[in-house]
């Protein structure tokens, strides 16, 4: 009865009390890229609510730590400590992290270069940063085309004139000061003005996984809710963005998954094909 008794609470505890598409999606291909030992430590720059720090397994020590108060409001957990701190100025001495993860974190501030070049200053030399930033909207810019099936579309959702409109009322809805999105090239640039490289990359979420992310922005932006993938509707599309792990990690989608090394790391010299193709 054990087996099925834990099979219904990973379920429970897992899935509908994180109610977040697409962090869900995710999950499984931060824990790829972050390869977490027994005996890391890995440090969680903007953890928010602490529901991706929470899921994090494997680790000696896992460390959330957010701007936000609220944060020290969070439940203490076996093996996970929450702090409240500047992710520019973090009180950590150099070179003493084994993983960091920046989680939809980089393209919230205009900082992102200081916020990464202090990641890099605590991370050991062979360690690793795994991020996760928007690279836009894939499939919502296809509405605004020309033809009058569009045009009802937008009528119906209740869309700006323009999509530059909508993408900057996002933004503002969103909050943060940053960018709001990269792209696959400005990411690179980002990571290599700051004397670090690129490992490897990928979409994530890829096209199927995109798409049930942005028609439930579209739909809940329409019903004059707040447009996040967050909530029990979001998650009722999970069993179909499940499959997105299938496509091909090149089929385009709104958020990439990459991994940064220090210059001269003993993991330089893998995923070299990875990098090379990134950098095109």
């Amino acid at each position: 009865m054990r087996p099925i008794k834990n099979f219904f609470r990973n379920i429970l505890f897992g899935h509908f009390l994180w109610p977040h598409l697409l962090r869900r999606v995710q999950l499984p291909y931060i824990r790829k890229y972050l390869q977490i030992s027994k005996g890391d430590l890995l440090l969680d720059i903007g953890c928010g609510t602490g529901g991706m720090t929470s899921r994090i397994k494997g680790a000696q020590l896992v460390i959330g730590i957010d701007s936000s108060p609220l944060v020290l409001e969070l439940k203490p957990k076996e093996k996970i400590k929450w702090i409240q701190g500047d992710g520019k100025n973090l009180p950590f001495a150099d070179r003493t992290v084994d993983k960091i993860l920046l989680s939809s974190v980089l393209q919230m501030t205009p900082d992102y270069e200081d916020l990464l070049r202090e990641a890099l200053r605590v991370l050991k030399p062979d360690g690793k940063i795994v991020a996760t930033v928007p690279t836009g909207l894939v499939f919502t810019p296809k509405i605004y085309g020309k033809g009058w099936l569009r045009y009802l579309i937008r009528k119906i959702l209740r869309l700006p004139k323009t999509y530059n409109d909508l993408i900057e009322e996002m933004r503002r809805k969103h909050g943060g000061t940053g960018p709001g999105q990269f792209s696959p090239s400005e990411v690179v640039a980002v990571v290599q003005r700051t004397g670090a490289l690129v490992l490897n990359w990928e979409y994530c979420p890829r096209a199927l996984g995109s798409i049930c992310y942005e028609f439930i922005v579209l739909i809940k932006r329409s019903l004059g809710q707040n447009i996040s993938a967050y909530g029990y509707f979001p998650l009722s599309l999970f069993i179909i963005a499940w499959f997105d792990r299938f496509l091909s990690s090149h089929s385009k989608g709104c958020e990439i998954i990459f991994s940064v090394i220090k210059r001269g790391s003993t993991l330089d010299s893998t995923n070299l094909s990875f990098k090379q193709d990134f950098e095109l």
